[in-house]
């Protein structure tokens, strides 16, 4: 997989994820990035050559997309030549904007889907079952990442703060209904609906302990 090592990589002192799409290992030049991923999957190891670009992304990308304590930004750039595009980079940019600053599911969820854009488009080539195996590689540790240093951060202690909940269960839904429609998760698979799931359990426990207190002071 050292084609894949090369493909695309983290690059530390400019803080940015590269993606090269013509390659050079071991005296093979010209070597371009979507067909190592097709004979990758015509043998059926594409998750395997996916698998290191999939860690890349959750240490250095989606975790500091989540870290309430240093704000980030995302600025891709494509560098395409006189005939084709030769590379495409996400650079990780800290943030001084109060908006990012906000741990709320109106300024998290847009950016992680604009990683996820990233990835289908820059690394997939908005192939859709290369994205999904993307999807399947990263998105239980995403939705753990999220409901840990998010969606269990912002759960309210009464029925009283429900309807400030009830917009982040609105944003997650149509968080998780476009990535569906990129196919970085299952359409059909309960399993994927993590999110939604914690969302809808906490909705549910608030109910029930607002109609106890009700009964209550019946």
């Amino acid at each position: 997989m050292r084609f894949m090592d090369n493909a695309v990589r983290f690059e530390r002192e400019s803080n940015r994820i590269r993606v090269k799409y013509v390659l050079s290992i071991d005296g093979n030049h010209g070597i371009e990035l979507k067909t190592v991923l097709q004979a990758l999957d015509m043998v059926g190891i594409l998750h395997y050559g996916l698998a290191k670009v999939a860690d890349l992304m959750i240490k250095h990308v989606i975790s500091p997309a989540l870290n309430s304590g240093s704000p980030v930004s995302f600025v891709t750039e494509i560098n395409p030549d006189s005939q084709a595009m030769t590379e495409a980079t996400l650079k990780i940019v800290p943030s001084n904007d109060p908006k990012i600053e906000r741990m709320d599911g109106e300024t998290i969820y847009p950016r992680i889907i604009e990683v996820i854009k990233f990835i289908d488009k820059y690394i997939c080539f908005q192939e859709g079952s290369w994205t999904r195996c993307f999807g399947r590689l990263t998105w239980p540790r995403i939705s753990k990442l999220i409901i840990s240093k998010f969606l269990s951060k912002v759960v309210p202690q009464d029925a009283s703060k429900l309807a400030d909940f009830l917009k982040i269960i609105n944003c997650t839904s149509e968080f998780e209904t476009a990535l569906r429609e990129m196919k970085f998760i299952s359409v059909s698979e309960n399993k994927d609906n993590q999110l939604s799931s914690f969302s809808e359990n906490v909705e549910v426990s608030l109910f029930i302990q607002e109609e106890d207190r009700n009964l209550g002071k019946s």
